[in-house]
């Protein structure tokens, strides 16, 4: 496999000095579409400045912009009073908490998106959404109060408390940074001081349409009500806010020309993860996971896991490759001896390409004992794993499958693993008062009609038979009570049988498997039932 007309050749500058690394370039050149590569020639700031600024622009709700020229103008304030000789390691250091604050920040924008999507009953999303308040209030915010601490105790002697919510929201709305005029107060309100002081002190309960949120004020305890409309837009509120807060960061480190952080190994393991990350990532591929690890024969691998946009197979390798030697050669602080690398990449309509290639081939092509070419040569001997990407037009969604519950019996864990040529469902079945075979299968053709006549969502991955169609197999494991034992074998006493419907006759799940041998298998037209000989 030839990679030499696609892929970059390798860049001469000092790392300090490059803005984007060639492979980085390359790649965004031949492949990413909302972010074109000329942008790099005509503007001074590093590829991670533009990750950080593409993610928040493609997923965050638009700023509120009173917020955002709040934070702009009291952060400049500081900054521009500052004499121009103070050590720019000072300044520096006030902004190493970046990367970790944007990814905290990513993620939990993600539990929101991810919750905004779920078929919760209501008590469950007014528990979740709350839940999720407390954790971004308690965490990206307060390591957002935390920068601004840093940087406003570089015009002061006083040490601002950021220990907690109440005492980091009190430091910067004090009364002597507004006699200053530096007012972050619009900032700080993104928590309001009724939800801070139920998270900080108090608690909650879910009632029918609203939250009673308790707490003690000045040695008195309150009670409010907030409806889950309320709190769910403070919540949007504040994911907005933090979203401005880093943006404002950003143009501050634009100003100073800060293209560099002095992140390294005396910073948190969280702090030097983060910036690993960030170097790693591209405006559309995203680095998760940059780790040593030790596996259980004593060797060491070097594990990048990548998430991004389908692409051809080829490309997504070398991009694999490039990111492994870029995070090797640069990224690491003297990374020790590795045994192998292992690079995965994702992708949304296509199964997860994996590389493996030895240590001691990335250590000889670093050295340019070998080629590129011979460098794939020995991953492809090692282990290597591509998929092609799933270009099947017909619509695929995500469903979540409720549970189907009658007075005769209950389904659930229902799951829709189709294959290229069936609709298939998988699902548990409690029927509590059967006691015999017969009793069974009157309640049979029931379940197989309402789960034929579920749609079937598709795997975005792989191309499967999926739409709004009658499935073709249907298989089920029955029980007595869906709390009990859930074993499939002959000394489960709540193990009714395995029941398979299918269209075609074949019956081919569970079919001539050892381990279920001692079911009784008889078959009636299109359906197998396997039933434990103990029953009935």
């Amino acid at each position: 496999m030839s990679t030499t007309n696609s892929s970059p050749q390798s860049n001469t500058l000092p790392i300090q000095q490059q803005l984007i690394p060639d492979y980085q370039l390359w790649w965004i050149s031949n492949y990413e579409k909302q972010i074109k590569a000329s942008r790099f020639n005509i503007i001074s700031t590093p590829i991670w400045h533009e990750v950080i600024r593409h993610q928040l622009d493609s997923h965050f709700a638009p700023v509120d912009m009173n917020i955002k020229e709040c934070l702009q103008q009291n952060i400049s304030a500081v900054f521009n009073s500052v004499s121009a000789d103070a050590d720019h390691d000072v300044i520096d250091k006030t902004f190493v908490k970046l990367p970790k604050l944007f990814w905290e920040l990513l993620k939990e924008n993600e539990a929101y998106r991810q919750l905004s999507r779920q078929k919760l009953n209501t008590s469950e999303q007014a528990e979740s959404v709350i839940k999720l308040y407390a954790d971004i209030a308690n965490g990206a915010f307060v390591d957002s109060l935390r920068v601004l601490a840093a940087i406003e105790e570089l015009v002061t002697d006083k040490t601002l408390d950021q220990s907690r919510l109440g005492g980091a929201i009190e430091s910067i709305t004090s009364k002597r940074l507004i006699k200053e005029d530096r007012d972050y107060t619009p900032y700080a309100n993104l928590v309001s001081k009724d939800m801070r002081n139920a998270v900080d002190h108090g608690g909650h309960v879910v009632r029918s349409n609203d939250y009673s949120l308790t707490f003690t004020e000045n040695h008195t305890e309150k009670t409010i009500y907030k409806s889950f409309s309320e709190v769910n837009a403070e919540l949007k509120y504040m994911l907005s806010g933090l979203s401005a807060f880093v943006q404002v960061i950003l143009n501050i480190m634009r100003d100073l020309n800060i293209i560099w952080l002095p992140i390294n190994s005396s910073n948190s393991e969280q702090e030097l993860t983060a910036w690993y990350r960030l170097r790693l990532s591209t405006p559309e591929v995203l680095c998760n996971l940059v780790e040593i690890k030790r596996l259980a024969d004593s060797r060491l691998q070097f594990l990048v896991n990548l998430s991004g946009f389908d692409n051809v197979e080829n490309a997504k390798l070398c991009y694999c490759l490039w990111s492994a030697i870029y995070a090797f050669q640069n990224v690491l602080p003297a990374p020790p001896p590795m045994d192998r690398l292992f690079i995965t990449y994702e992708s949304p309509r296509a199964n997860n390409t994996f590389v493996a290639v030895s240590g001691t081939a990335v250590s000889q092509y670093i050295s340019n004992s070998i080629t590129f070419d011979e460098l794939l040569t020995d991953a492809t001997k090692d282990a290597i794993m591509t998929w092609p990407t799933n270009t099947d037009p017909t619509p695929i969604q995500q469903i979540d499958y409720q549970d189907i519950i009658t007075n005769d019996y209950i389904i659930t864990n229902i799951d829709n693993p189709n294959t290229e040529t069936d609709i298939r469902f998988v699902a548990d079945v409690e029927m509590a008062r059967v006691t015999r075979p017969n009793h069974v299968k009157l309640l049979v053709p029931s379940i197989i009609s309402v789960m034929r006549s579920l749609p079937s969502g598709g795997d975005m991955k792989t191309l499967t038979k999926h739409g709004q169609m009658p499935a073709d197999i249907i298989f089920l494991r029955v029980f007595h009570d869906l709390e009990g034992k859930k074993g499939v074998s002959p000394d489960n006493d709540n193990f009714i049988a395995t029941i398979q419907f299918d269209v075609n006759r074949k019956f081919p799940i569970y079919h001539n498997l050892g381990l279920l041998t001692f079911r009784k298998i008889r078959t009636e037209t299109d359906i197998e039932y396997g039933w434990n000989p103990s029953f009935g």
